[in-house]
């Protein structure tokens, strides 16, 4: 790192050849005070600094407002003009005195305003973000009938402004990293001391900092570094859009994890039922949430087992079927060339297809493709025969089924095992969905996300430490059946 020089011109020549001749780096050299004149200047980024704070409290406050005479200074040549302007002069409530210029660097592309001294090598950063950004509003993925309104936005310190609003606990702590070589983007390591496990929080602590990696896309990346099995297609990291969600997560004991740029806050450890509550059971009575919760498991298994189930039973078990249905589907596949299989799984493909087709075309046409794939296609296959009316609502209805479940990672594993359940149902029937089924859940129960059972409470049998959120509606009537059996 290269130490600030005393010389005044010979720091700005460095930055000039450091950060180059962009236009929007602006460097501002004036005179400090009206009488007893001394040389600096202030650097700092337009449209990451806020112009109003440069020009009032900075230029006008050195420039016109600081009387050497006023200050009842000895007569001595040997004065620090630099702590003596960082104490009277400057009235903010976050400087930073910086003492390399790698330092001088981040701040100023950090939005922070850099201040040089004549005859000083040391510098202040001084706090005058104001970058344009998008306002606290509901979040577009993880909407509630009845509860709070509010979104995380890309802003670090807006986020941290939220969370701190609805916990007001003097335990909080909030740590702060910067990661990315290049990027260097802020990130805020939350927990609650006294609830939070010491040995994850360590854990996730030395895992931050040894992230190396040159650019911070969004929280995504930060949690592909911390994920301990990345082969398993189920997430042990759940994001969150809403402020309400981490605060419930932080006062069960756990971690949040905030990125300045993306509005997603990763909350860890999370096991398998976190994946399918939201806040919004928090509103409504204890009855109603565990019913809502119920339904989401019902319909996950749905989403992951009906394509399979049906290729299974018309292929391999076709004495299952009721008589007058069996005969209704057999009429209904008269015209179809393809085998049942293979029309599954090409049905399965072509709605892939059109969800993604749907969701990446501009809001415009959006719904316009939705119309002719849903409708058009639809209809016009049947007529002519390629598919049969009775598998296109099922695949229908696995499509509404997978976006039942409110998370969208764990939306993902269901749609990618489908196709694993739909092969092994293909080829070996119902044993070989049977065999599927038994093969996820045994992945499933040897999963940890930071030292917590993915399948907690259900499996291991072992509760865990009261510091770990597992305090749910659903969790607590699983043990209070499991409680009630054993005493049976």
């Amino acid at each position: 790192m290269s130490e600030i020089s005393s010389k005044l011109q010979e720091n700005l020549t460095t930055i000039r050849d450091t950060l180059g001749s962009s236009n929007d780096l602006v460097i501002r050299e004036f005179s400090i005070g009206k009488d007893q004149r001394i040389d600096a200047s202030i650097i700092y980024i337009d449209g990451l600094s806020d112009d109003d704070t440069v020009n009032s409290l900075i230029l006008k406050a050195l420039m016109l407002d600081v009387r050497m005479s006023d200050l009842n200074l000895p007569n001595s040549k040997n004065i620090d003009w630099f702590e003596l302007i960082k104490k009277n002069s400057l009235a903010f409530g976050e400087i930073d005195e910086v003492n390399d210029m790698e330092k001088i660097y981040e701040s100023i592309l950090a939005g922070e305003t850099a201040l040089l001294i004549d005859s000083s090598n040391k510098g202040i950063s001084i706090d005058s973000k104001n970058w344009a950004q998008r306002g606290i509003e509901e979040p577009s993925t993880q909407t509630v009938i009845k509860g709070p309104k509010e979104g995380f936005t890309e802003t670090l310190r807006t986020n941290t402004a939220l969370v701190r609003r609805r916990v007001k606990n003097k335990n909080i702590v909030f740590e702060e990293f910067r990661i990315g070589t290049v990027s260097k983007t802020d990130v805020s390591l939350v927990y609650i001391k006294e609830i939070c496990d010491d040995k994850v929080v360590d854990e996730v602590r030395n895992k931050l900092k040894n992230i190396d990696i040159e650019f911070v896309v969004g929280s995504s990346v930060v949690e592909d570094y911390l994920e301990g099995n990345k082969v398993s297609p189920f997430p042990t990291i759940y994001s969150s859009e809403r402020p309400d969600f981490v605060a419930t997560a932080l006062m069960r004991g756990k971690i949040a994890i905030l990125v300045d740029g993306t509005p997603f806050v990763s909350v860890l450890p999370a096991v398998f039922i976190n994946f399918f509550q939201t806040t919004e059971e928090l509103y409504v009575r204890n009855y109603m949430g565990t019913f809502i919760l119920v339904i989401r498991f019902i319909s996950y298994v749905m989403a992951l087992l009906t394509p399979g189930v049906y290729c299974a039973i018309l292929t391999f078990h076709q004495e299952m079927i009721p008589t007058a249905l069996y005969i209704s589907i057999a009429a209904q596949r008269q015209s179809v060339p393809f085998p049942i299989a293979f029309e599954t799984f090409t049905l399965e493909i072509i709605f892939d297809i059109l969800r993604e087709a749907a969701v990446r075309m501009p809001r415009v046409v959006g719904p316009t493709i939705s119309i002719v794939g849903a409708l058009i296609l639809g209809e016009a296959s049947i007529e002519a025969g390629i598919f049969s009316p009775i598998l296109i609502i099922l695949v229908a209805l696995t499509a509404i089924a997978t976006y039942v479940c409110p998370n969208y990672i764990m939306a993902n594993a269901s749609r990618l095992l489908r196709y694993l359940i739909l092969i092994l149902g293909a080829v070996l029937g119902l044993p070989g969905i049977i065999s599927g089924v038994i093969i996820i859940v045994f992945h499933l129960c040897s999963i940890q996300s930071f030292g917590t059972p993915y399948m907690e409470p259900v499996a291991p049998k072992t509760m865990a430490p009261k510091n770990i959120a597992n305090d749910s509606r659903i969790t607590k009537v699983i043990k209070m059946l499991i409680k009630n059996i054993f005493k049976k």
